[in-house]
């Protein structure tokens, strides 16, 4: 297949997922899952209890106090490694909790 091919095909499939909420919200909270995952070192993993994502805000739950501080001088440096995975209007903000 060619590159413009392929390229069609992930635009239409994206469209689709945004334009069905059922289908389309799962899929993104999945993506959005992943992206946080590989920006995190191994070591840091286990002290994110949950994270949530609403209204293009992720929150993420932190069981450590001194990883939670650290995180928040990084946040600038994962809100544009999330973008520019996930697309400029996904997430706007993350909060550390």
């Amino acid at each position: 297949m060619s590159d413009d091919r392929i390229k069609n095909l992930k635009d239409l499939l994206d469209e689709f997922l945004r334009s069905d909420p059922k289908v389309g919200k799962p899929f993104l909270r999945a993506h959005i899952d992943d992206a946080w995952n590989r920006l995190l070192d191994e070591a840091e993993r286990p002290f994110i209890t949950k994270t949530r994502f609403e209204k293009g805000t992720l929150t993420v739950y932190v069981s450590s106090s001194t990883l939670r501080e650290d995180l928040n001088r990084r946040k600038a440096q994962f809100l544009r490694a999330l973008r520019k995975e996930l697309g400029e209007e996904t997430i706007q903000k993350i909060v550390f909790r």
